[in-house]
């Protein structure tokens, strides 16, 4: 078996919590009870109620906006509507690790349905509270990191950030985009954000969409990105055998320089026992840069 890498990213851009965020100009939603979106993200700080991403100055003060956060737990994610709060809390994973993040409001569904967050293609909590809303989003910013630019701002690397409108993902559409990064047919594209400029102070709409966010106080790019793996089966393998009980057996290598990182290369060892009489072991290795 050979593990091949679904994402690519060549950066993340990364926020310090402080004093770091960025905005869009107006993206008129207002025609659409549906949005889904997706990014990549690893939480450098601690608290709760910190802006991943938030449409209007401050969701609470209007009925058509949302807000997605991470929190010391891990991540949350709300509507306010024309009814009240949806607010959806996952759990049970580290935030301060890379996290495929992937979060669905529906105002047309049920009043315990309207928000959902998965987390790397899961399904990863409970909605705390709800209501029957039935408006649409509004015309309104889009800010990264922060509240209005003000308020709220959050420690975290993010990239690979991806919206939609007049579709709501299944659970099934999730799962297929984190494995593979197919996304539906179905629904509009609001923006594509992968944020691998790499310098600069704009994360660009690759949609051409024109959505681009301007960053405020020089957020930095950072070469930490995250970094999965499927596997695949292909009729080119090879495998490297130790033999089992051997006392002598071992490699290793040389640090590795990619571009101006200096990076020693871990490896992951899986031991692999085969079902048949032979008893030998096999360990299964792969590369893995980031520890993800």
């Amino acid at each position: 078996m050979l593990r091949l890498p679904v994402t690519n990213f060549t950066t993340s851009i990364q926020f310090n919590g402080t004093n770091q965020s960025g905005s869009t100009a107006a993206i008129d939603l207002s025609g659409t009870n549906k949005i889904s979106m997706v990014y990549w993200v690893k939480s450098t700080g601690v608290g709760f109620g910190n802006i991943v991403l938030e449409l209007t100055t401050n969701f609470n003060a209007f009925t058509g906006g949302f807000v997605s956060s991470t929190e010391a737990f891990g991540h949350s994610a709300a509507i306010k509507g024309n009814v009240g709060y949806g607010l959806f809390q996952a759990s049970t994973f580290n935030p301060k690790s890379w996290n495929r993040i992937a979060v669905i409001m529906d105002k047309s569904a049920s009043s315990t349905n309207e928000v959902k967050v998965y987390v790397n293609g899961g399904l990863a909590g409970v909605m705390a509270s709800s209501a029957e809303n039935t408006n649409n989003f509004d015309n309104a910013a889009l800010f990264i990191a922060a509240r209005n630019n003000a308020s709220n701002y959050t420690g975290m690397n993010i990239c690979g950030i991806k919206m939609y409108k007049d579709y709501a993902w299944t659970a099934s559409d999730v799962l297929a985009e984190y494995s593979s990064g197919a996304v539906p047919s179905s629904g509009t594209v609001v923006g594509i954000w992968p944020c691998d400029e790499g310098s600069g102070t704009t994360l660009t709409d690759t949609s051409g969409n024109g959505r681009n966010f301007t960053l405020l106080n020089t957020p930095s790019w950072s070469l930490d990105v995250p970094r999965k793996e499927r596997r695949a089966v292909t009729n080119d393998l090879f495998s490297l055998k130790f033999n089992e009980n051997a006392t002598n057996q071992y490699g290793s290598t040389a640090s590795t320089t990619l571009g101006t990182a200096q990076i020693s290369q871990a490896f992951d060892f899986k031991l692999i026992k085969l079902p048949t009489a032979n008893t030998s072991t096999f360990w299964e290795i792969s590369t893995d840069i980031n520890g993800g």
